[in-house]
């Protein structure tokens, strides 16, 4: 139901002439109408005045009714896209995680988590006189860790990963917000024996 009705300005000019007690009887028919529907009487002096606000009224709440359905069917056709959406979702959620799954599977019989470890540091000797021992053991140790379960590596849950890229961004970041290295000697020596640093 609506809690509200319009008054335009422009029925101002013929109702300024009624007097104040006119004046309240008539807006006392208005607000009768609208929420009850009750019509002030034909043969009443007033009807006059009321008839084209009762008009107006009408108008408003046929458009009201209008707005509302159209809403209505709005809403609920995106009730549906919604839930169209979610199963679309949930469908490629499944897909992915079977995906992973596989993976993961295949991972584990072609290569230990260590091996990987070795492939991965190995991709970053070509970017070791670009970005220093540093930049790249903080880079290794991020982009190595792995879950306890051990199956996949940082960098091996991401769609896509190009280590030039990513070291870029790395090295941005580094500047913006500081270099905070892990206090981390095994994994380090660990690095330098793989990359074959010089301390």
């Amino acid at each position: 139901m609506k809690k509200s009705i319009v008054l335009y300005l422009d029925s101002f000019e013929y109702l300024k002439e009624l007097s104040d007690s006119d004046f309240g009887i008539l807006f006392k028919a208005v607000f009768s109408y609208s929420t009850t529907g009750d019509l002030m009487q034909k043969n009443h002096a007033l009807y006059l005045a009321f008839a084209p606000i009762k008009n107006q009224l009408d108008r408003d709440n046929e458009k009201y009714k209008k707005t509302c359905n159209t809403n209505k069917i709005s809403g609920s056709k995106g009730g549906k896209r919604k839930v169209a959406n979610a199963s679309a979702r949930k469908r490629t959620q499944t897909n992915v995680a079977d995906n992973d799954n596989n993976n993961d599977i295949d991972n584990k019989n072609n290569n230990d988590i260590e091996k990987r470890k070795v492939n991965f540091a190995s991709s970053l000797k070509p970017f070791l006189s670009l970005y220093g021992k540093d930049t790249l053991n903080d880079f290794y140790l991020y982009w190595t860790e792995h879950s306890t379960n051990g199956k996949k590596l940082r960098h091996e849950k991401q769609t896509v990963f190009d280590i030039g890229r990513r070291l870029i961004t790395w090295t941005k970041n580094e500047t913006k917000f500081g270099s905070s290295k892990p206090d981390n000697t095994e994994v380090e020596n660990v690095m330098k024996s793989i990359l074959k640093y010089k301390s």
